[in-house]
């Protein structure tokens, strides 16, 4: 599972990105961040009770690593 700290240092430095790439015009970045948000998003909520807990976590936690990797 991964901590409060490390999601916050992750989300922090995944916002100052967008807002590098928001000043600096680049769009293709700045569309690229609003996908991966989308799919963080997604994965807290999709299913329906379809997938276990693990398996949503592990959902969960797959996109956040994506966050590291823009």
């Amino acid at each position: 599972m991964i901590s409060d700290e490390e999601k916050v240092r992750v989300y922090e430095a995944f916002l100052h990105r967008i807002d590098l790439y928001r000043t600096c015009r680049n769009k293709e970045k700045l569309v690229a961040a609003l996908d991966k948000i989308s799919n963080w998003s997604y994965a807290h909520r999709m299913g329906n009770g379809k997938y276990s807990d693990e398996e949503q976590d592990r959902m969960i936690e797959n996109t956040f690593e994506e966050f590291k990797c823009l």
